[in-house]
């Protein structure tokens, strides 16, 4: 009988050790690659640990960390999915020359998803010892370039911590140091190029700040960028800097001055023009231009609209259902300051702006404020697991998504009212509605007097800047 029990005992150890023994690493590789296709994540992990046990130096092995992150993120597990990323940049710093161009990238990554699971100490921890590791290696091109960017990491860090003087004084010291770098060897484009990732990580500073400074920082930011692509026209690194500039100043320009935005990009469209593509590379890069250019065109073609909207009448309203409120019509509106909020549920940015929208509803609805979210049925349904609003598989009757658009508003505390409009309706159009979120402000006459797009922190300075002033006017004119 115990004869009998002892190997029934070997059986079953060697059933379950003996898929955790492989010939070689490949077929690891191949087998925990498989687990994690199936979402096998548990029994993925216990197969990874016993291959790196049989084969400690094996690089395919440590990769797989990679693949285990992206499995967990899609889980929505942030710890484990940051742990393996973790292991997974902690491999790469054994190659630092090698891998030093990817490793800020991850670094980012890690740094986000670490936040994201609460645990800020463990993002800024990463940062400091990836930088500990580049810093102690013999100094090349490479190395230099990612301990530059992730010293903008870590400045930017300080900034959302909110220790924007203690941000500040790092990156004087850092500017410094590449300036004088820069000086040391003026016709090197790397070192510009260094000098230009602290300029746009010094705006970033002072777009978190506020002030009278950012303006300065992005015009020099925007010189220098063209300066540098005169200079080093052949570089693609350099060619594609100017782009990403450029594009992001056109775009931020042409929500306020549309004319100019169009003179800078005939600008830069004329330095393109004159750059040689015949190296691939500087091609590849020029026709990442191409499509940027593209891109900003349809923008301020877009921008261009809006200008020409402003101080004419606004579209009369266009709605299938109301929401979260009772329905209004154009009546309803006459005396009153009208903010139209073009979103959808799925957008993020239109979420970022949900607090102004709070603000805006308690501060001013008392005083003739109206907000009306004006948005479609896009087939989504609201999940109660997880409280969002989600992609149906099937089709979403009308009263399904307005119950969940109503759901949507009572978890975001949203209290002013949604318009759906029709399939057909042509009332986002008439706004010239190209992206979203995009705001209208119209006077107590019906009057467009503002338009912006985009969830950043000047939009809603305009916005709110532009309530209060219409809102002052109408009591002025009652008194």
């Amino acid at each position: 009988m115990n004869r009998w029990i002892s190997c029934s005992l070997m059986l079953t150890w060697l059933v379950t050790v003996a898929p955790l023994v492989w010939a070689d690493e490949s077929d690891a590789v191949r087998e925990i690659n498989e687990l994690l296709k199936a979402t096998k994540l548990k029994a993925a992990e216990t197969a990874l640990t016993a291959a790196i046990e049989q084969h400690p130096e094996s690089d395919a092995l440590q990769r797989l960390h990679y693949q285990f992150y992206v499995g967990y993120m899609r889980m929505r597990e942030l710890r484990p999915a940051a742990e393996h990323l973790d292991q997974f940049l902690t491999h790469q710093l054994k190659s630092p020359q090698t891998n030093a161009p990817t490793i800020p990238r991850y670094v980012s990554i890690l740094n986000s998803v670490y936040r994201r699971a609460g645990q800020p100490k463990q993002a800024a921890a990463v940062l400091t010892r990836v930088l500990q590791t580049l810093e102690q290696q013999p100094d090349d091109k490479r190395i230099s370039q990612a301990i530059t960017q992730l010293k903008a990491q870590q400045i930017l860090g300080l900034v959302t911590e909110g220790e924007i003087e203690a941000a500040q004084k790092l990156l004087d010291q850092e500017m410094k140091a590449r300036r004088q770098q820069l000086a040391e060897n003026s016709e090197s484009a790397t070192a510009a190029l260094q000098v230009l990732q602290l300029m746009q990580t010094q705006v970033s500073v002072h777009t978190a700040a506020g002030g009278d400074k950012l303006a300065d920082s992005s015009a020099a930011l925007v010189e220098f960028a063209t300066q540098l692509a005169e200079k080093h026209a052949n570089h693609p690194e350099a060619l594609l800097a100017y782009i990403n500039v450029q594009g992001q100043a056109i775009s931020r320009l042409s929500r306020r001055d549309p004319l100019q935005a169009e003179a800078q990009l005939k600008q830069v469209q004329k330095l393109l023009g004159g750059v040689a593509g015949d190296d691939p590379e500087v091609g590849r890069v020029l026709a990442t231009g191409k499509r940027m250019l593209a891109s900003v065109t349809r923008r301020v073609a877009a921008a261009k609209l809006h200008l020409e909207l402003i101080g004419k009448p606004a579209a009369p309203l266009d709605a299938t259902a109301w929401v979260n409120g009772p329905a209004l019509n154009d009546k309803d509106l006459e005396g009153k300051v009208v903010l139209l909020d073009f979103w959808a549920v799925w957008c993020g940015p239109c979420i970022a702006t949900f607090p102004h929208l709070r603000e805006w509803q308690e501060k001013y609805a008392d005083k003739g404020l109206v907000i009306i979210g004006v948005t479609r049925y896009y087939n989504y349904e609201w999940n109660d697991q997880t409280s969002k609003a989600r992609r149906a598989q099937s089709k979403v009757s009308a009263g399904d998504e307005q119950a969940m658009l109503a759901k949507f508003a009572e978890v975001h505390k949203l209290q002013h009212r949604f318009m759906v409009t029709p399939s057909a309706s042509t009332f986002q159009r008439q706004f010239g509605v190209s992206g979203i979120p995009q705001a209208v402000v119209l006077d107590q006459d019906g009057t467009i007097q503002l338009i912006r797009v985009g969830s950043g922190e000047q939009n809603a300075q305009d916005i709110e800047k532009k309530i209060q002033q219409l809102l002052a006017e109408s009591k002025a004119a009652g008194d």
